[in-house]
Formats: structure tokens, C-alpha cells, sequence
């Protein structure tokens, strides 16, 4: 599973970044304070305009990418290890925009950006679905529905966008039609899960649960998500009915950060 994790520290010096084997890493970041970082369309098609202008100057290829409205998830190949310089230009030139336009000043992004590297097919195919997968609610007709993403460009075998490079990732699900098949099937068990009817579920039993609900992450890393992410896996698995405490056991948030997170749980199911 995708190994998810950074630190922070007040006075110890930046960590140095996991390198992946693969050149395939997981890029995500958000706005500061959970900001919206992007009002409106013109807004996404900036911040697309500015990662596909200073990916392309560095040599880093896009292989998938979501926008939701105060975070955002991008799949890269960084053969050259420039990401780094890639990423502080894109997100520079972004935020000098945005504040501009808002009136803001201020830090728009939360801290520094997340890299986790990939380090087997299997696990860029997990990324893959994790990305597409990010702003559905409750069926595939949403995902299909939703413009901001590359499904369409793995849909169709090309991005509309012009942003994403879907051909390394098609060659490994196995074409379009498959990846779609796929990714339907991945929904599906997720879905099937979350609406099972009411039973006590054993602590035995809870981490298997737990990674039908979750097939394309880790519950152990969920700590490290973006809090908007995290938070939808959390109700996701209060939904299928474990209980906080087996939560908290299986992904090493506290419980009371699993109670607020799932509040209300009842009424989204």
C-alpha cells in the first residue's frame, strides 16, 4: 500500500525526501487553514495552465490529477528528480495569481507540499483509483459527472485538458475499457460495503472490513491524508459500521478526532 508519510517539526531540520524507485510519486497539498484554493473554473484552469507550463520546463510528466475546492492530488514521473523545483515553481506562480485576483495575502498552501513515492505497479494502480475515486459520493455516474479530474483523459485515452500523460498507466490496467471496468469494480465494493445493513461487526474481523471499504489505502496511513481526505475514509468506514474505537485501533487516529470526523454518520449513509 501507498506508504504515506511527513513530518513537521518546529526547530529539526526538513527530513530528506523519500526517493522512488519507480520515478512515480504522489504529489498533494492544500490550502493553509483548509482555504478554498479554488472559487471558480478560471481558477482550475490556472492552476492546470501553471503545473502543465512548469512540469513541461522541468522535464515531470502528469500521469493523473484531481482538483477538489481546497486540495488537490497529482500522480508524476520525475525521472530527473526535478519535482522539487517543478512544484515551488508551479505553486509560486499559482498563489501570486490567486492573491492577486482575491485581494489575499498570505501563505495560500498548507506548509509544504507532500511527495510519497511509488514503488510498484500495483501501488500506482491504488494511487490511480485513489485520485479518480477522491470527489465521488455515492455513484459512478458522479465520477463521470465530474469535470476536474483525468478520468475523462483515461476514459477516452487522452486528456482534454492536455494536462496528463495516460498512456503509461493504460498500458498497465490494460487499456480504457479495462481501467473503467476496474475502476466501477473498486466503487462497487466500496458502496456494497458502506450500505450493508446494521450488525456488530468483531474485532477480528474489523481490519478486513475496513480494507474492502479502503482498497486503494493503506487504513494505517490515513493519519497522514489531507484532513478533507482523511476525514471522507473515516465516515466512509463509520458507515460500514465499525465501531470509533475499532477505528482508531486500526488507523492510529485518536478517537476523538474519528467522533468528530464521523459526526452525524448515521444521516450520510
Amino acid at each position: 500500500m501507498l506508504p504515506v508519510q511527513f513530518l513537521k517539526g518546529e526547530i529539526m531540520p526538513r527530513c530528506a525526501r523519500a526517493v522512488s524507485l519507480t520515478g512515480y510519486y504522489h504529489v498533494f497539498d492544500r490550502g493553509n487553514s483548509k482555504q478554498i484554493i479554488f472559487e471558480d473554473d478560471s481558477d482550475r484552469y490556472r492552476f492546470l495552465s501553471d503545473i502543465s507550463d512548469r512540469f513541461a520546463r522541468h522535464k515531470v510528466a502528469v500521469l493523473a490529477w484531481c482538483l477538489m475546492d481546497n486540495h488537490f492530488h497529482l500522480m508524476v514521473d520525475d525521472p530527473y528528480d526535478n519535482l522539487s523545483k517543478a512544484m515551488q515553481c508551479a505553486l509560486t506562480a499559482y498563489a501570486k495569481y490567486f492573491n492577486g485576483k482575491t485581494g489575499r495575502t498570505g501563505h495560500l498552501f498548507d506548509n509544504r507540499y507532500s511527495r510519497v513515492a511509488v514503488e510498484s505497479d500495483t501501488q500506482a494502480v491504488q494511487l490511480l483509483d485513489y485520485i479518480h475515486l477522491n470527489p465521488v459520493k455515492g455513484a459512478i455516474d458522479s465520477l463521470e459527472a465530474y469535470r476536474w479530474s483525468s478520468f475523462r483523459a483515461y476514459q477516452l485515452g487522452y486528456d482534454p485538458f492536455d494536462i496528463c500523460d495516460a498512456a503509461p498507466m493504460l498500458d498497465i490496467v490494460g487499456g480504457s475499457r479495462r481501467y473503467c471496468e476496474h475502476l466501477k469494480e473498486v466503487a462497487g465494493r466500496i458502496w456494497s460495503v458502506e450500505i450493508l445493513p446494521r450488525r456488530r461487526i468483531l474485532d477480528e474481523d474489523a481490519l478486513s472490513v475496513a480494507r474492502e471499504v479502503l482498497p486503494s489505502i493503506d487504513p494505517a496511513l490515513l493519519k497522514a491524508l489531507p484532513r478533507p481526505d482523511r476525514d471522507a475514509c473515516l465516515l466512509r468506514l463509520r458507515r460500514a459500521h465499525l465501531t470509533v474505537k475499532q477505528i482508531a485501533r486500526i488507523t492510529g487516529i485518536g478517537a476523538t478526532s474519528v467522533t468528530k470526523a464521523t459526526a452525524g454518520w448515521n444521516e450520510a449513509a
